[in-house]
């Protein structure tokens, strides 16, 4: 349990290293889109939506996933902290409390 939790914080570290080293290399990945679409916030994104509502490592990939994109961004740091955590709580409390993802796992 613990070790599939570490092993996806170290997953969007990597994620956020290749964005940061390997992806402005490519013309595909200079477009304004991807500042907010990225390596790292789709992951995020996914497991947000797809764990459950009464779980809680959604917000600790959030808090990581943000740091991370963080060291690596031009805005203020803690906005990708910020961002990333109001994604996590509108999809907990609003998206999951009305919408229901079916979870074929």
């Amino acid at each position: 349990m613990i070790k599939g939790k570490v092993l996806t914080i170290l997953a969007l570290a990597l994620a956020a290293v290749l964005q940061a080293s390997f992806a402005p290399h490519f013309t595909a990945f200079n477009g304004w889109w991807f500042e907010w679409v990225n390596f790292v916030t789709v992951p995020m994104a996914a497991i947000t939506i797809f764990e459950r509502r009464r779980r809680n490592f959604s917000w600790i990939a959030a808090i990581v996933a943000g740091f991370f994109l963080d060291l690596y961004s031009q805005r203020f740091f803690g906005f990708w902290i910020i961002f990333l955590l109001v994604f996590a709580a509108i999809v907990k409390f609003g998206i999951k409390k009305y919408v229901r993802i079916p979870s074929y796992w």
